[in-house]
């Protein structure tokens, strides 16, 4: 996706809504499903990283993996698929909390 913004929607039914994280490859945001008017986050490749086929193809099959694995550690996988320019998304479950960053900086868990 070119230019992600607020507003945006992506796959004609996630409402982008702010960003919450991002990486070397790609960025995470929280959107809504409208339809249904559940929160979830939406990740997707940087254009950048998209010009290698190799990042494309890693992250499609970083989607299809993690939407096979099953445990309360893991987050779920809604949804995948492709902007009209060819970046790939991939559709998740929208979790509250703190970052690894972060519980690393506070100290050993007790």
């Amino acid at each position: 996706m070119e230019l992600a913004e607020p507003g945006s929607l992506v796959g004609g039914k996630y409402r982008l809504e702010v960003p919450i994280g991002e990486g070397a490859m790609a960025s995470v945001w929280s959107a809504t499903h409208v339809p249904l008017g559940s929160s979830v986050a939406v990740k997707f490749i940087h254009s950048s990283a998209q010009t290698a086929v190799m990042s494309k193809a890693r992250f499609i099959r970083e989607a299809k993996v993690a939407a096979t694995v099953r445990h309360r550690y893991v987050v779920d996988i809604f949804d995948c698929g492709e902007f009209e320019d060819g970046t790939p998304y991939m559709v998740m479950e929208l979790l509250s909390g703190e970052s690894l960053a972060e519980r690393i900086c506070a100290g050993p868990m007790k």
